[in-house]
């Protein structure tokens, strides 16, 4: 069974995510912010996806992603950067930070993840699930 841990600020999301892909098969892992997400990956190092909102309190999905690849932890893990805010912006962003010592493969995924989105959200996940074998 493939190990999914979602990082997400928003307890709807996190159920929402959490229903989808445990009706998929998938084992599923939450953490409110990204402290709480870091320390559950430290946990869990043998996690197949990181599914992560960029702006949590406490830290966001950035710097969560940023101290993951300091220490090493999961780098060849994909990611799945989950937000509501401009892809082109993100995009910009995350070049900025190809300092990043990450092998693993990322994508964006916009939010609201609604009813009609549901379908496009797992073939996603799929899709990313596939390439990192």
């Amino acid at each position: 069974m493939k190990k999914i841990i979602v990082i997400d600020d928003s307890p709807i999301i996190l159920r929402t995510v959490e229903d989808l892909l445990r009706k998929e098969g998938f084992e599923v892992l939450k953490a409110e912010d990204g402290l709480a997400g870091l320390d559950l990956i430290k946990k869990n190092r043998d996690c197949d996806l990181i599914i992560v909102d960029l702006n949590m309190p406490k830290m966001g999905g950035f710097e969560m992603l940023d101290e993951m690849y300091e220490e090493g932890i999961c780098i060849d893990s994909p990611v799945i950067i989950f937000t509501t805010e401009s892809i082109v912006a993100k995009e910009n962003a995350l070049k900025v930070r190809a300092k990043n010592k990450s092998t693993g493969r990322k994508t964006w995924y916009v939010k609201p993840l609604i009813e009609e989105r549901y379908e496009n959200f797992l073939e996603t996940v799929n899709a990313m699930l596939e390439n990192s074998d």
